[in-house]
């Protein structure tokens, strides 16, 4: 059987967990690997990281998949 697709990379699904269960983020930068064939973490934002960080952290020219983890009010 032949795979096809973008695969996601453990490292990926593991720090997703993290933020979404342990809150241990307060987001992930993802990418395209630039062989196109994987999900790979670009940043990861620690728990005290402000919107603004965010912000700066994102390349203003290319498309990224984030999860970000924002308080309630």
């Amino acid at each position: 059987m032949i795979s096809a697709g973008i695969q996601i990379d453990d490292a990926v699904a593991n720090e997703y967990t993290a933020l979404r269960m342990k809150r241990a983020h307060r987001y992930i930068i993802m990418k395209i690997s630039d062989d196109k064939t994987k999900v790979e973490i670009e940043n990861l934002g620690p728990r005290d990281s402000t919107f603004d960080a965010f912000k700066d952290a994102m390349p203003k020219d290319r498309g990224r998949y984030i999860p970000f983890s924002h308080n309630a009010i």
